[in-house]
């Protein structure tokens, strides 16, 4: 919400009172996260776990707000499934996972926060890059299945580009997003991984390179199960998938999850935003959506018009204290 006048005029300046409730019983509280909240202007972001959302008619929740002395309604942990091994907003340079994982990054260089997809994102030059560490809930050693995603705004579309990766070892990936040229030549993005069979990488190129200078959704998936798959979307669609090369993931002690690969070798040169690390397949709709919240929120979701509780006595939220 660009800016609101009524949540400007009545909530809280830190929004603790902003709360979301299922339309269809008004009393089942959903949970949310807020990314960012301006009381003056009542710009905001949230991010809302609804149980599902119907591509052919209007999902409706109601959004409440308005008491000035109750405590913070959040509980952004639970926002996220199960599934999700870690979820950074980037609103920081050190990366501060919005999972209950706890996979905070620590930064090394000198990353800048800069204007994001989502309100910031952490702007990388050749130098930089965050490591998020190896923590069970996002290693894929032996892993069947995955979900890496991520927003980029590039300065550059070269090749040897990596804008997130998990190394066994120093340059041996198990899993990585970028330009990288070695195996498929040419700058397009590619969705990288190492499995079982052997000690090659098996690449799939998406065909687009990127786009520098403006904001895109990366998404790769990744199936060793009763439907071998490898997939790679761009801002929300399917540029290519494949069904060779499918076994789970190499197994053995991984070293870091990077964002941004910095150094001498394959550095990123540009923005990163709203990268998430799932261990399931998420599936097309599902990606599609993703890219639609954030690219187009005015088409999206539409706000109806602020209702009061003293003219319509069906509203009975009560705030948690």
């Amino acid at each position: 919400v660009a800016s609101d006048v009524d949540l400007a005029a009545e909530a809280q300046n830190d929004g603790d009172d902003l709360c979301f409730v299922a339309y269809a019983d008004n009393t089942t509280k959903l949970n949310h996260e807020i990314e960012w909240f301006n009381g003056a202007s009542g710009k905001l972001s949230a991010w809302v776990k609804i149980p599902s959302v119907s591509s052919i008619a209007d999902t409706k929740i109601w959004m409440y707000y308005g008491n000035s002395v109750c405590t913070n309604q959040e509980n952004a942990h639970q926002v996220w499934d199960g599934n999700f091994g870690g979820v950074w907003h980037m609103q920081e340079i050190h990366a501060i996972d919005s999972t209950s994982n706890g996979n905070t990054g620590s930064d090394t260089g000198t990353p800048l926060i800069a204007p994001g997809a989502v309100n910031n994102s952490v702007d990388f030059i050749p130098t930089d890059y965050i490591d998020v560490g190896t923590d069970g809930s996002i290693d894929t050693a032996n892993d069947n299945t995955l979900t890496w995603e991520c927003w980029i705004n590039g300065d550059s579309n070269a090749v040897d580009q990596i804008l997130l990766v998990q190394s066994r070892w120093i340059n041996s990936w198990n899993v990585a997003l970028g330009t990288y040229d070695a195996d498929v030549s040419g700058n397009a993005i590619k969705w990288i991984t190492r499995d079982d069979d052997g000690g090659a990488r098996d690449t799939l190129s998406s065909g687009v390179s990127i786009t520098t200078g403006s904001w895109m959704h990366i998404a790769g998936t990744y199936n060793n199960g009763a439907s071998d798959n490898k997939s790679i979307y761009i801002n929300g669609a399917l540029k290519a998938s494949t069904t060779t090369g499918i076994n789970n993931l190499r197994g053995g002690p991984t070293t870091a999850t990077l964002m941004a690969y910095g150094g001498s070798s394959y550095p990123y040169n540009g923005k990163i935003d709203e990268v998430r690390m799932s261990s399931n397949v998420r599936n097309a709709s599902w990606i599609n959506a993703t890219y639609q919240t954030i690219a187009h929120p005015s088409t999206f979701f539409s706000l109806d018009a602020e209702q009061s509780l003293l003219t319509n006595g069906t509203y009975r939220w009560i705030f948690t204290q």
